[in-house]
């Protein structure tokens, strides 16, 4: 099945161990993660209601004195150690009537994956073979072919979408924006900037007022966010507060609640696992975002697919500060847009409980700097490396950081920041971290781009529709349009 953290799909692998183990006859179920902390997670999920009938588990290795694996009906870990149990002897799977594989595009990622295919050739062919991950490609597809050639496959569009070779699920239909972060702590900074400049731009005038709204899944969760907002200068109240707060706010709901009205922003705090149900619960507004556990962002994406929405990011423009910082930064971003890296995060877990995300990703960076500079070539001949590095700074030396684009579509065609940087990047591919300040005027529109892709984004604008207008796009001249 394609699936990821937070899509519930613990409850497949629980409904399965319920049905295949019984009681007294020793280890019946292997539960593969990447990670033990992952495994960790994936126990307590399994644990769930003690009203139902209960399962007998471990997480191997287990930290709690258990010196057998073969000492509980379900056996949770990463591959390698199970896997060195099975080899030693010490953990027989003659009586192993299901394996159960959790994440496996993570453990390709994490090089566990010949591991995991070794324990699923271990299995008798009798046993059953149940696997999530977020894509089945390359290895994962050809798992597919030896391993479950007659398997029942879902969600059956994504399956016929990767295998077709489409990005997506029907023709995109709306912008959904979203923010990740580990911490809690984060989500709410990243929220917090969101609703003030949605505020922002939906009321740019003094004597003006906009409300935005955050849902949240329980009123434990939502007073919660609405201190954090608080404490980060954002107005925000309760659905029963008062209608119209003087200098506009953000109402922080639960999903039993309704609102009304025009809003500036509708922000889910959660991830939806009820596709249907989370359709139809966002609000109209003109900013509609999704702030989630980075943990979930796989989920997330393949949510999107299927709803068919054009799925973004919401990033900071870069500082304005050239040079090798820059361009360390600017790597990053790139980085984390290129694709994606939850197994990596699945590694970083731990670091990121024991200190803030900024002192784990601050450590990275100094690790990575620390690398050495490579060798000069021999008889001083210039490495291809070297020859991009002087073509850069030439280019750095006569380019400024941004270039200022007019484009002749504005707020009186109905066009908002969305509208403009989803155009700037479908048709020119520019990322997040190459898109500036964008200003929408009465008539037009100026845009701060990366100088470097600045002609090809006037390129790849002209012509284009954006709210029903052709659109010109030019440099912008001094005076600003």
């Amino acid at each position: 099945m394609l699936a990821a953290t937070g899509s519930g799909h613990e409850l497949v692998f629980k409904a399965a161990a319920q049905s295949d183990c019984e009681a007294g006859e020793g280890t019946q179920a292997l539960i593969l993660s990447p990670t033990r902390d992952a495994a960790l997670r994936l126990a307590a999920a399994l644990a769930g209601d003690p009203s139902d009938r209960p399962l007998d588990l471990i997480v191997w290795p287990s930290a709690g004195g258990v010196t057998e694996a073969s000492a509980a009906q379900v056996m949770i870990g990463p591959p390698i150690p199970l896997l060195r149990e099975i080899r030693g002897g010490r953990l027989p799977t003659s009586r192993v009537k299901l394996i159960c594989v959790d994440g496996a595009d993570q453990m390709v990622a994490l090089g566990e994956w010949a591991s995991a295919e070794a324990l699923l050739d271990t299995a008798g062919s009798e046993a059953r073979k149940v696997v999530s991950s977020a894509s089945f490609e390359g290895d994962l597809a050809d798992l597919l072919k030896r391993q479950l050639g007659r398997a029942r496959r879902w969600p059956e569009e994504l399956f016929s979408d990767e295998s077709s070779g489409s990005a997506t699920v029907g023709a995109r239909s709306e912008i959904l924006w979203y923010a990740a972060a580990v911490r809690e702590e984060e989500r709410l900074d990243l929220l917090a900037a969101a609703l003030a400049k949605a505020a922002e731009e939906a009321a740019p005038d003094e004597e003006e007022t906009a409300v935005s709204v955050v849902i949240c899944p329980d009123e434990e969760t939502a007073e919660r966010v609405r201190s954090g907002l608080r404490s980060r200068g954002v107005p925000a109240h309760a659905l029963d507060a008062e209608a119209e707060p003087p200098t506009g706010g953000t109402r922080v709901i639960t999903e039993a609640d309704e609102t009304e009205g025009e809003l500036a922003a509708a922000v889910r705090w959660s991830l939806p696992t009820d596709l249907e149900a989370y359709t139809k619960r966002m609000p109209a507004a003109g900013l509609r975002m999704t702030i989630i556990d980075a943990l979930h962002l796989p989920q997330l994406s393949l949510l999107a697919r299927r709803a068919a929405w054009d799925l973004r990011p919401v990033t900071a423009p870069p500082a304005e500060e050239g040079g090798s910082v820059e361009r360390f930064r600017q790597a990053v971003r790139d980085r984390w847009q290129a694709g994606d890296v939850s197994a990596e995060l699945l590694l970083l877990e731990p670091l990121l409980q024991e200190q803030p995300a900024a002192l784990v990703a601050g450590a990275l960076a100094a690790l990575l700097r620390e690398r050495p500079e490579p060798e000069e070539p021999a008889q001083g001949r210039p490495t291809e490396a070297s020859r991009a590095a002087v073509a850069r700074a030439s280019r750095e030396a006569v380019l400024p950081a941004w270039t200022r684009v007019f484009i002749s579509v504005g707020k009186r065609d109905g066009a908002g920041p969305g509208d403009i940087v989803g155009a700037i990047a479908g048709e020119s591919g520019a990322t997040g971290g190459q898109i500036g300040k964008v200003e929408i005027r009465s008539s037009f529109t100026l845009v701060d781009i990366d100088a470097e892709i600045a002609d090809l984004v006037i390129d790849r604008l002209r012509g284009v529709q954006i709210k029903g207008r052709t659109v010109v796009a030019r440099r912008a001249r001094e005076a600003g349009g």
